[in-house]
């Protein structure tokens, strides 16, 4: 009986560790978001300030220079609705911990 609760254990502990990580990996993706918001903003501004240069070397004219920068203030709005997508994917992630915890707590049970 004793060799059975042992063999029990092993198949639990095992299943375990195919679980939680599985579970707890969005962690990665979260670090990426972040690296690549970093890379956008870095990336927008060299765009506004490469619009500023051709304004002052006439080579856009105030309606061309009015309509780029709107244009990229309207990507950029559209990479921060993207970023609220995230914030809901924060809150997943404390789901996923819970879940790990329950799954960890009850599966031996």
């Amino acid at each position: 009986m004793t060799s059975f609760w042992v063999i029990s254990g092993i198949f639990i502990v095992t299943a375990l560790l195919f679980i939680i990580p599985t579970l707890l990996r969005n962690r990665e993706a979260q670090l990426e978001n972040v690296e690549h918001d970093a890379v956008n903003i870095t990336v927008y501004r060299d765009q506004i300030a490469e619009l500023d240069n051709d304004l002052e070397n006439d080579i856009l004219t105030q309606e061309q220079y009015n309509k780029s920068k709107q244009e990229l203030q309207q990507r950029m709005l559209q990479d921060v609705s993207e970023r609220e997508k995230m914030v809901f994917k924060k809150n997943k992630k404390i789901h996923n911990i819970a879940i790990s915890t329950f799954i960890t707590l009850t599966l031996p049970l």
